[in-house]
């Protein structure tokens, strides 16, 4: 399944009108990534900080914590990228995590099927798309219920712990986790709770197959792309971008952005290996990930429960 996303977003980047890939500019970005690896190492994040309930410690427990979690994490600006979610000091997804770990009863499915959208706003506060996001979680707590005894440890299990057929149960079973459109596949929440899954438990992970995740292709990295000069955004794409418009969700623009992105991620895969570097997409994205953040320029905005 993940070898279609890569597949797909090739064939529909193969002739692209908004958002281009500057070849020259994607090997100085694999020139400086085989410098840096030099001298240090690019290691999948932790997620263990106060906003990512530290104390659980079963995988039973964290695996509940990172579905649920992904199941809302998408779209935190308000009028533009400056404006965006908060709760406690926290900003951005970030708020989001540190709202659901002061709030531990959501874990329960059954918590999770009867919530409504008074419930949710008197913890989340002001959050957009509360009306999707309250769907999303009631959709997760029936179908836990339905088909995993109310436990995400069973749909692993049911996969065997191995990366494709984990994200294949989710986008399948799980409706509002299915990003796709046409023949673009992207799946950013199942890979991106895979690979959160993956890093927090680290040594102690069973997850087998995580080379086969992709960049996952976001607000944040087409941008830090773009100020690296890899992706050139056409006169158009670019105002409207610099000028905080929001893009149609599936507009052409926006998929040229999210599939070039993951085409991006596997050719610096590709020249990596060529030069004995062994690294896999999801370790770029964290690594892209830190670069993009110090880039305070505006992302696109798009309105959207998929990212």
């Amino acid at each position: 399944m993940l070898e279609q996303i890569i597949k797909q977003a090739y064939m529909y980047t193969a002739s692209t009108s908004y958002v281009h890939i500057e070849k020259s500019c994607l090997e100085d970005l694999s020139s400086q990534i085989e410098n840096h690896l030099r001298s240090s190492t690019i290691e999948l994040p932790l997620w263990n900080g106060a906003s990512f309930a530290p104390w659980l410690r079963s995988i039973e427990e964290i695996s509940q914590f990172f579905f649920i979690g992904n199941s809302i994490n998408f779209r935190f600006w308000n009028r533009n990228h400056l404006d965006r979610y908060s709760y406690g000091e926290c900003r951005g997804s970030e708020a989001m995590w540190k709202a659901l770990s002061d709030w531990p009863e959501l874990l329960d499915a059954d918590v999770l099927a009867n919530l409504n959208e008074e419930q949710f706003r008197l913890k989340f506060g002001a959050i957009s798309m509360t009306k999707e996001r309250v769907a999303s979680l009631r959709e997760v707590g029936n179908i836990l219920n339905k088909h995993y005894d109310g436990k995400v440890i069973h749909l692993l299990e049911r996969a065997c712990f191995e990366t494709d057929e984990i994200v294949k149960w989710i986008v399948t079973d799980f409706p509002m986790w299915n990003d796709s459109t046409g023949p673009l596949l992207f799946y950013k929440r199942a890979q991106l709770f895979t690979a959160m899954l993956a890093g927090r438990l680290q040594a102690n992970s069973f997850i087998t197959g995580l080379q086969k995740l992709t960049l996952l292709a976001d607000y944040h990295l087409p941008k830090g792309l773009h100020n690296l000069g890899v992706l050139r955004y056409d006169d158009n794409l670019k105002f409207r971008i610099d000028n905080s418009q929001v893009l149609p969700c599936n507009c052409r623009e926006e998929l040229e952005l999210r599939a070039s992105t993951i085409c991006v991620g596997d050719l610096l895969v590709q020249s990596l290996s060529r030069k004995g570097i062994q690294i896999n997409a999801i370790q770029l994205d964290a690594f892209l990930w830190e670069v993009s953040k110090k880039v305070n320029t505006p992302y696109h905005l798009t309105v959207t429960s998929f990212y």
